[in-house]
């Protein structure tokens, strides 16, 4: 593997444990064990919970070079993941009945799929299962899951959240949207093919270019996981052949991607060491003390801006220090949503 390396002695502790992570994530992976001891197994446990690496990281673990509490746990929440993975398995299932029954299309979205490309399904964590359905068959499937005793939680001009009777969490959505919530992908069911029943799949290309919208906007609103990067490396890896490269890059362009998606692409070599057909980054885009604050940024941060040294906070107020706002209109804008998203959360406002 590429060795993530710095100079910078107030990170030179987090780029050797990020090293250590990153082998171990690898060869979990690929079927390999992991031949040295970890130099800090209580980080090292943080990092792994916190991204998601869990399953991944106990396939490459020798029992006999970690200590049995730091094997147990990880064991433990392995466990988890097995688990999960079996009850959202049988809840995708269920998913696809109910659209049969109702006649609906829809496409699984982001997890669901990627969770193939992994050896084994529970190595890639699942936190909901994303669902993306027409705009105008959206209160149809919505009264179908409560008749199916789904609790609709939460409601909003990007989606609508239910919990099931067992606690697995579903996003249905009317759209997809971009990182500045721009329509992406207008009318994708019409270039989608029909996978099976009412399941239509996504292109290649168009996929993966919602997938790289779906990360930004996560970078710019809360924060992503390794997981995320590795799921982008596994996609382009497996997919590189299928992609129309040219339209690939035109809707890179539209949606102002090009430069995060270089980023992407050399932070995913850099540290996992995915090898491309075509690689299309420059080592130089980063200067050095830069590439160690995004290293740093992104441990902290976990799946979702959920790491426990994270203030989720911190995201927005640099995204709005970027775009010359200060903290008065963040604080307006998170109290008073714009009118499009608050007549989602109250329904009989779309019909005034």
């Amino acid at each position: 593997m590429v060795k993530y390396e710095t100079k910078h002695d107030e990170v030179v502790k987090m780029s050797e444990i990020l090293n250590e992570l990153f082998e171990l994530a690898m060869r979990g992976l690929t079927g390999e064990i992991y031949d040295e001891p970890i130099s800090d197994e209580t980080h090292m446990y943080q990092l792994i919970h916190e991204h998601g690496l869990a399953a991944m990281c106990f396939e490459a673990i020798d029992k006999d070079l970690v200590s049995p509490e730091f094997y147990n746990k990880l064991k433990k929440t392995t466990d988890a993941f097995i688990l999960r993975d079996a009850q959202q398995t049988e809840l995708f299932k269920a998913l696809i009945g109910i659209f049969i029954v109702a006649e609906v299309p829809h496409i699984f979205l982001k997890g669901m799929f990627l969770k193939s490309l992994y050896p084994k399904r529970y190595m890639r964590g699942m936190g909901d299962i994303d669902i993306l359905i027409k705009t105008e068959d959206l209160e149809y499937v919505h009264h179908h899951f409560l008749s199916h005793d789904m609790k609709c939680v939460s409601k909003s001009y990007a989606q609508y959240v239910y919990i099931t009777k067992e606690g697995l969490t579903i996003e249905l959505h009317p759209r997809l949207l971009s990182h500045d919530k721009r329509v992406i992908l207008e009318d994708p069911f019409k270039a989608n093919y029909l996978a099976r029943g009412y399941t239509y799949v996504l292109p290649y290309t168009e996929e993966l270019i919602y997938l790289f919208s779906h990360l930004k906007k996560h970078v710019l609103h809360s924060g992503i996981g390794f997981t995320s990067l590795i799921d982008i490396g596994y996609y382009v890896m497996r997919f590189e052949r299928s992609i129309d490269v040219k339209r690939f890059h035109q809707l890179l362009d539209e949606y102002q991607l090009t430069e995060f998606y270089r980023k992407i692409m050399m932070l995913n070599h850099i540290y996992f060491d995915f090898n491309y057909i075509k690689p299309s980054f420059d080592y130089d885009a980063l200067e050095e003390d830069k590439f160690a604050q995004l290293s740093d940024y992104l441990a902290r941060s976990g799946t979702h801006g959920l790491g426990k040294d994270f203030f989720l906070n911190e995201v927005k107020v640099a995204r709005y220090q970027l775009e010359g706002k200060g903290k008065i209109q963040m604080f307006f804008d998170m109290v008073f949503p714009p009118y499009h998203e608050i007549k989602w959360m109250y329904p009989k406002l779309l019909f005034i």
